[in-house]
Formats: structure tokens, sequence, C-alpha cells
């Protein structure tokens, strides 16, 4: 007996409509995809601040994060202190370095995670990546927010260009770097400011940086990077020319020159 057309039309919306529900029911299975995010502590005799910045990442709202510690040999009560909460991390190990950069480049080749973020030893991590982590979607940006001086209370230090990275670093502890960027370790040539000069070369090669606005970490700003890095002042030109171009490293000598000057004048009280 053929079928008639009404017939037919509701044999269509019936498949139609199993093959929705089919959808739907495969759709509700899947579990969404939280990234793992990687908090790398790098510390040699740090037994005054360790412990809070180790509870600072621990203590995250958010659970899909891995804590590495990197000691490089403390001769302090850091060992101690650090030995409770080993079996909540997930790698640590004990041995002399090569310094931070170094110590932070072997960390880089044990961390599991989808993203990384270094953390001093000295610094307090806010609760902050369960707003964090539904930003991180895209494995070819970096992601970055703010930090707040501890010496101070000021907010470090909001969106950057191309120029304001020629005169300043983003904050080591503010960013988040997916891991496949990676793939070229830190230059340990430079002490102190070796991601500054990383953050330039990824600039430079075209990562986009994505601002997130929130604050990240209490950053101590008067700890060891203080000082600065006399290695990398001498070839701050050269990268900046090297990676950025002659525009933005032409700003940085102008201000380079004229920095004396200025200090000169604010200390006569000729500028407040």
């Amino acid at each position: 007996m053929p079928s008639t057309p009404g017939r037919r039309g509701s044999e269509i919306w019936y498949r139609k409509g199993v093959d929705l529900i089919s959808i739907l029911c495969k759709l509700s299975s899947l579990k969404s995809v939280e990234p793992v995010i990687s908090v790398i502590i790098v510390v040699l005799n740090g037994e005054k601040t360790i412990r809070r910045a180790i509870e600072s990442v621990l203590c995250q709202t958010y659970a899909q994060t891995e804590l590495l510690i990197v000691d490089g040999g403390s001769s302090d009560q850091t060992l101690a202190i650090v030995e409770p909460y080993i079996g909540r991390t997930s790698y640590f190990v004990s041995k002399r370095d090569n310094g931070i950069y170094d110590a932070m480049n072997h960390a880089l080749s044990q961390c599991k995670g989808d993203w990384c973020l270094f953390l001093g030893c000295d610094d307090v991590l806010i609760d902050c990546f369960h707003r964090v982590a539904p930003r991180l979607v895209n494995g070819q940006h970096v992601y970055y927010g703010n930090v707040i001086f501890r010496s101070s209370g000021d907010i470090y230090c909001g969106r950057f260009s191309k120029a304001k990275l020629a005169c300043i670093n983003i904050c080591h502890q503010a960013i988040f770097y997916p891991k496949s960027s990676f793939a070229k370790p830190y230059d340990t040539e430079y002490r102190l400011l070796a991601d500054y000069k990383y953050n330039i070369e990824l600039w430079g090669s075209g990562a986009l940086f994505k601002y997130l606005g929130y604050v990240i970490a209490d950053y101590n700003d008067l700890g060891s990077a203080a000082p600065g890095d006399k290695r990398f002042s001498a070839d701050k030109v050269r990268i900046l020319r090297a990676n950025l171009g002659w525009g933005p490293a032409l700003i940085w000598r102008l201000i380079e020159l004229a920095l004396p000057l200025y200090r000169r004048l604010r200390r006569a009280g000729w500028i407040s």
C-alpha cells in the first residue's frame, strides 16, 4: 500500500527527531575539558616565604592545577618546610643548578600541564585560576594579567603594546604561557631577566599577547630581581632591534639616555 504524503512527512520528522536526540545525547555525554595549569616554584634558601607561596597554589579554587618545585640545594630550613607538601606536588627535586632560569628550564621539561605560570618563592598567588582558566582558549596565544607590588600596593601594569614592552617587562608572575611556547628554553646567560628577553622574542615572533585584566599574584618587587640584570641591560637595544625593530629600540635608547638626567633633577627637587 503506497504511503500518503502525510505519512511520509511524519516519517521525515520522526527521523529528524531521532537524529536530534542522538546528537543531544552525545553532547551531554561529553565532559568539558578544563586546561591544566602548571605552577612552577624555583627556590633557594627561601625558608621565610616558601610555605606561603606553596599554600597559595594548593588553595586555588580551580582544581586542574599542578605544582612543581625545584630547589637549588637550600642550606636553610627550606627542605624541611617543603617536605610535608611533596605528596601534593607533581614534581619535586633538590639539586644544584646554574641559576633560576636553569632551574625553570628543568621544571618545564617535567610539567604536564597545558599552561605554565612561574611563581617566586617569595610571591603569593591570588585565588584567580577559576576565572582565568575559561579564558585560556587558544594555545597559540600568551595570556597575562597584573600583579600587586608588595612594597606599595600598586597594580602593575595593565595592557601592553610593542612600545611599552620595549620599556618595561610583563611581570613573570602574571603570565600564562602555553606549554608549546617553550620549545626554546630560557637563555641562562641572563641571570635575572631572561624572561624579559623571552617575552620580547615571543612578541617579535608574532605570538599574540592577550590581556586578562585580573590580578594574578602578590609580587615581592624588592626580591632578587630588583637590582636588575647588567648583561641584559647591555644587550637590550640589540635584542629589541632584532625582535621588535628599530622603532621600539630607538624609543628605549632615548629613554635610557634621559633617565640619568631625570634622576638628578628629581634628587635636586626640580621634579616631584
